[in-house]
This record gives C-alpha cells, sequence and structure tokens, in this order.
C-alpha cells in the first residue's frame, strides 16, 4: 500500500454538482479525496453526505468495484428530470477500515456531471 494511499480533507466549501440544469447535489460538508496510485495523482473526489445527495432519484445497480485501499463500492443510476444515468454515483458503504471516513457516503462520476466549488467565508 506505499505505492498507492490516499488524503482526505474537510474544504471550507460549498460544492454543488449539476446534470445539465438540474442540482443532484448540494453540501458544505464534503468530504475531499485525493488519491495516489503507482506514482500517479488521480482526480480528486467529492464524497458527500447523503443527506445532501438526491437519494430519491437513485436507483441501485448491479455494478460493483473494489479499490485496494476503500473496499468494494456499490454504484446507483440517476433519473432525473430530462434523462437518465446510468452508474453516475458511487460509494462505499462498508469501506475497509483505512478509508472509514467515506463510508455511506456518495461520489459523482466527473466526466458527466458538472461540479461547481464555491469558498465559504471564513
Amino acid at each position: 500500500m506505499d505505492d498507492h494511499f490516499h488524503q482526505l480533507g474537510r474544504p471550507k466549501v460549498r460544492v454543488t454538482v449539476r446534470l445539465d440544469d438540474e442540482v443532484v447535489a448540494l453540501s458544505e460538508r464534503t468530504i475531499l479525496l485525493k488519491e495516489f496510485a503507482h506514482g500517479r495523482i488521480l482526480d480528486p473526489v467529492y464524497y458527500f453526505p447523503q443527506e445532501d445527495v438526491a437519494v430519491d432519484k437513485l436507483r441501485p445497480t448491479e455494478t460493483q468495484t473494489n479499490c485496494p485501499i476503500k473496499g468494494d463500492a456499490s454504484y446507483w443510476t440517476y433519473s432525473g428530470e430530462a434523462r437518465a444515468e446510468e452508474d453516475l454515483v458511487w460509494g462505499y458503504p462498508e469501506p475497509i477500515e483505512y478509508s472509514k471516513h467515506i463510508a455511506g457516503r456518495m461520489a459523482f462520476d466527473a466526466r458527466r456531471v458538472s461540479i461547481e466549488v464555491e469558498p465559504l467565508d471564513a
């Protein structure tokens, strides 16, 4: 695990996720995960508390993946006003101990949504 690790932070920002014009998530309580794997820096990911995500528009899919430093991920399809996006959202319901702080939180495929980050006043 020496060549694969992550750093977690709780930035003082408001993060809004939109699919087209529809707000999918809005939070001031995200966790920012920066992952480093085999000499590469992966794109940072915001993990949202479920209470700040439009979970009423999500349905679980069969997709599952495994990360050696986070554990088994589950996926959800978002079915919004304009369209549906398969496996747009993922999370680690029961991550391994090393990643326990993201348990039950949800993240979004940043290639398919717009993510707006706004600093909060100190």
